[in-house]
């Protein structure tokens, strides 16, 4: 069976901190809801996992993350991963990558008027939040 997505894009953002300092943020689950507004109302850790509490309910979340390589995926229960990578672009600087999918049941209406503009606002909460950390 083949699974056809109907919108999927890659937002990115210039950090202006070290790559530590953002890897070792963005590897840390319970982060999320600090910037991911839109998305985490809560992440409280249980029995040894995250658990995510979601506009839709809760579920567990993983974060796989790859120092070396920058990858952070991001999965919510059984679902497929959200694609995230940190790239360091010199010293200080880093771009954050996050592949956004348009889920299935989700309008075209309500991706183009929430969807993308939530994820945008997203990345620049995320933006102040580490810059900030570096003063």
């Amino acid at each position: 069976m083949e699974t056809i997505l109907q919108h999927a894009v890659t937002l990115s953002i210039t950090l202006a901190c070290p790559y530590s300092v953002a890897f070792d943020y963005l590897s840390h689950p319970p982060h999320q809801k600090e910037w991911a507004v839109h998305f985490f109302q809560d992440i409280r850790e249980e029995d040894g996992q995250f658990i995510a509490t979601l506009p839709f309910g809760e579920m567990p979340i993983r974060l796989d993350a790859d120092r070396e390589t920058g990858v952070l995926d991001i999965y919510l229960g059984d679902g497929a991963p959200t694609r995230t990578r940190l790239v360091e672009v010199g010293e200080g600087l880093c771009l954050y990558n996050f592949t956004l999918v348009q889920p299935p049941q989700m309008p075209d209406s309500v991706w183009e008027a929430e969807g993308i503009p939530n994820m945008e606002d997203e990345l620049n909460r995320l933006k102040l939040l580490l810059e900030q950390k570096q003063h």
